[in-house]
């Protein structure tokens, strides 16, 4: 199953990747104003203008649209330009790649020129500026860094300016756009990228899915087997297995808790997670709320080893300046208290646990304490049964 999904992907990817020349303006007049043989090849599926000025005049030539009146300043004067038109037919898309054109400026004409197209909405932000030689004409290409893509029209206009003469003139000729035209479907190919759009014409990755939920479902007809993602209207991004037609896990994000989850009940976030980690990092099992502690489990862990490294250890219990209470003190204590000294109520461990290393540091000195008064008590047993011994010997 999924290798048909990629083989139709990579079908339609490889009829989407067909450019070529959408349309080319020739002019093959005599020389005459306005200019003649202003003429173009629409291509399917599309409307090309006619080639115009604003601002300038035209001049005449042969097979050439020339102009004349360009500015003299040192700056691009945005008000002069030469342009045309290209405009889809209800329903397509255009994918604009690149352009070129022959381009001759005579010897005081415009020493800078500029293509500007509104891609961007406005004929500042995409543009390529050229020089047109003087001697003889000469080709200018430009090749879109991103692709140009547009459901409405696209106008392009060339801008000259640093004439040294209001007379001098810029002439274009042969001026051709490439790309294709599709149909405005879902899936558009990024071919200079490499990357597919479903539901988008500018995919950021190389399969780049937008639209409403399920954003991707991937099912085994054996067994109906399914994955599904959903983007959750932006609160939640999750992921859903089902075996059989039977829900098994959901695996996600919650924006609302910064909490990413796994659980074993359907469509319901984060609220009655399995697993979780929160937005500090800290993890919970069983539980969804995990508090401060970095791991937080509720129910039994079993292991077959935990290595806990805690300091300090009960050995100094051994040195010859440790306090060590008397008998008499710690029977004392636990008639005041019930419990040993230094070691934690029953009501203090019911409100906040043990910790581990710590319990396990106490219980030991517990045991390095018993040891001393057991030694001590050796001492004294071993004391009274010389005592004894003496006393019989002297007896007899």
């Amino acid at each position: 199953m999924k290798k048909a999904i990629l083989l139709a992907i990579l079908l339609t990817v490889v009829v989407l990747q067909t450019q070529a020349q959408l349309f080319t303006f020739t002019f093959s007049g005599t020389g005459s104003c306005p200019t003649q043989g202003n003429s173009v090849n629409n291509p399917n599926n599309a409307t090309v203008s006619s080639f115009g000025r604003v601002g300038i005049s035209c001049y005449t030539t042969d097979n050439y649209f020339n102009s004349t009146s360009f500015s003299t300043a040192g700056s691009i004067d945005m008000s002069q330009y030469m342009e045309v038109t290209i405009t889809p037919n209800s329903g397509y898309l255009l994918n604009l790649t690149s352009l070129s054109f022959a381009a001759l400026r005579s010897s005081t004409g415009p020493a800078n020129s500029r293509i500007a197209c509104n891609a961007s909405g406005n004929f500042t932000s995409t543009y390529y500026d050229f020089s047109a030689p003087s001697s003889s004409a000469g080709t200018i290409s430009w090749t879109f860094g991103t692709p140009i893509i547009s459901a409405s029209s696209i106008t392009f206009r060339i801008y000259g300016w640093a004439a040294t003469s209001s007379g001098g003139t810029l002439r274009i000729g042969n001026f051709a756009v490439n790309g294709s035209i599709t149909p405005n479907s879902l899936l558009y190919n990024d071919f200079i990228n490499n990357r597919v759009g479903i539901g988008t014409t500018s995919p950021s990755a190389l399969l780049h899915l937008y639209g409403t939920d399920p954003q991707l479902k991937i099912e085994a007809s054996a067994n109906n087997a399914a994955f599904i993602m959903y983007s959750g209207g932006g609160y939640f991004n999750y992921a859903q297995f089902f075996a059989g037609n039977v829900f098994k896990r959901e695996i996600g994000w919650s924006d609302p808790s910064n909490t990413f989850y796994i659980t074993r009940t359907q469509g319901q976030g984060n609220t009655n997670s399995d697993f979780v980690i929160t937005g500090n990092g800290n993890v919970g099992i069983g539980t969804t709320n995990p508090g401060t502690y970095k791991l937080a489990v509720e129910g039994t862990i079993g292991a077959r080893k935990v290595r806990v490294t805690q300091a300090p250890w009960a050995d100094y219990v051994f040195k010859p300046n440790y306090n060590l209470r008397t008998l008499t003190e710690v029977e004392q204590y636990i008639k005041m208290h019930q419990h040993l000294p230094d070691v934690p109520s029953e009501k203090e461990v019911k409100s906040k646990g043990i910790d581990v290393g710590e319990t396990q540091a106490m219980l030991l000195r517990k045991i390095e304490e018993l040891t001393l008064y057991v030694i001590e008590q050796q001492k004294k047993i071993e004391a009274l049964e010389k005592e004894i011994a003496k006393d019989k010997h002297s007896k007899k």
